[in-house]
């Protein structure tokens, strides 16, 4: 890697040679392919402005919400009256017990989440080549994009699970990160009126590490199926389901 000029960068593009400025290291990198280094990366700061923020508290609505519907929804009786409710509202009364404070919970941990996985992504920024930190902040859906034409739908479905694999390792990371915390501040909490309070974080911690692998591998492969039939959209919406498909495996 050598430091150069914005002007020599573009000049020497084709050869794939990386330029460097003093503060932010790279000013200009490119692939073999003529493709721009990190230009999928996200804004530092983007999750904290307005709009968001209002994504993020829906869907920490939807995700407090949503098991709390599944254990209200009775179980399908073939010789049941069709008149009988389709929730227990009963249940779901007692479910959703608290939803504001476990709405708020949820969206404190959203934004503990992306800020954290924010802060992995400056240092890989600063301290890893531009290739390499390249592949960690790829955007999944432009990837997919990308990949399909150059090697066609099941071409681009296969490289897109290594692809996966890279581009969510921050963000698995930095939740599995806030994930210990938080059980670590419980145990700290409760342990000295609760004598088996180690042993219940050791198990905690033991079933989110199983939960967010089978989550993680679940992802990737879900983000090929989801290439193979539409790359982009198709993408995300595989790794979303295979992530919420290892959810329900632990």
């Amino acid at each position: 890697m050598y430091a150069l000029t914005h002007c020599d960068a573009l000049k020497r593009r084709d050869n794939n040679v990386l330029a460097f400025s003093p503060t932010a290291r790279a000013i200009e990198a490119y692939t073999p392919r003529g493709r721009l280094l990190l230009q999928d990366r996200k804004p530092p700061w983007e999750h904290l402005t307005p709009k968001q923020l209002v994504i993020s508290a829906c869907q920490a609505v939807v995700v407090t919400a949503a098991p709390a519907f599944i254990a209200a929804t009775p179980a399908y009786d073939p010789e049941a009256d069709d008149d009988d409710d389709l929730l227990d509202w009963d249940r779901l009364y007692n479910e959703l017990e608290g939803f504001r404070e476990k709405c708020a919970l949820t969206f404190a941990r959203y934004l503990a989440c992306t800020t954290l996985k924010r802060r992995l992504e400056a240092w890989c920024v600063s301290r890893l080549d531009p290739r390499t930190a390249d592949r960690l902040l790829k955007d999944v859906a432009l990837s997919a994009k990308r990949k399909a034409l150059r090697h066609g739908r099941m071409g681009a479905a296969r490289r897109m699970c290594l692809t996966e694999m890279r581009s969510k390792a921050l963000g698995y990371g930095a939740n599995l990160i806030v994930e210990e915390c938080c059980l670590c501040y419980v145990y700290l909490r409760d342990r000295r009126r609760d004598k088996g309070a180690l042993v219940k974080l050791q198990r905690a911690s033991s079933t989110a590490l199983l939960g967010f692998a089978a989550s993680f591998s679940l992802s990737c492969l879900g983000s090929g199926l989801g290439t193979l039939a539409k790359p982009g959209w198709g993408t995300v919406v595989g790794g979303a389901a295979g992530d919420l498909a290892g959810l329900f495996v632990f």
